[in-house]
């Protein structure tokens, strides 16, 4: 599946991902440490890419209103999703 996101450094970006979790209650104590964030607070989408030297995970904040249930489906159906009016807010490499 593909993603086209804006990166932090404001350049728009298209990389194959290997798994996106919608966090439409936003993070849990439950998640992964490596993954949440404690200023980070709403709904999250985290997507994991690939790179050439192993992979980059992606935190990103939707805007009010964003339809992640449509998106969801939209990956899903189609392979690939449009996801540059959400805010990165951080970017790990691994």
């Amino acid at each position: 599946m593909r993603l086209m996101y804006m990166g932090v450094d404001n350049r728009v970006r298209v990389a194959e991902a290997n798994r996106v979790k919608f966090l439409e209650d936003g993070f849990q104590r439950t998640d992964k440490m490596d993954e949440r964030s404690d200023d980070i607070t709403g709904p999250v989408i985290v997507a994991h890419v690939y790179r050439s030297k192993g992979g980059k995970r992606l935190t990103l904040s939707p805007p009010a209103g964003y339809d992640m249930s449509a998106a969801r489906q939209q990956l899903l159906e189609k392979g690939w999703l449009d996801i540059t009016d959400c805010t990165v807010k951080m970017e790990n490499l691994y």
